[in-house]
């Protein structure tokens, strides 16, 4: 006879794959979209916006690696991550400055 655990274990581990797929999918259309974006950017001269998206890379490549089982992993597994997320954010964040003319870099 099954114990509820094994079926909670079970339900547990169906969602995990779900959500796996799910994330593998929305991954999978952000990186085609992105790199279409990265070439017109690229071609029509917004280097700002083209960095913003190569900032865009580092901080989204840092969120897969933290979300793929956060819950065991300790401290020494995730400073990478969360280094790849802070440098992406902060590529981001100077490329609009820059784009939005608050920051004049020559």
């Amino acid at each position: 006879m099954k114990r509820k655990t094994d079926d909670y274990e079970f339900i547990k581990e169906e969602k995990k794959v779900k959500f796996e797929k799910i994330k593998g999918i929305l991954f999978l259309i952000w990186f085609a979209t992105s790199i279409i974006l990265l070439i017109y950017f690229s071609e029509t001269g917004r280097t700002n916006l083209t960095l913003c998206l190569f900032g865009h890379y580092f901080a989204i490549f840092g969120f897969m690696a933290y979300t793929s089982e956060p819950s065991k992993k300790r401290i020494e597994e995730i400073w990478m991550p969360l280094l790849f997320m802070f440098v992406g954010t902060a590529i981001m964040a100077v490329s609009l400055l820059c784009h939005f003319g608050i920051i004049q870099i020559q």
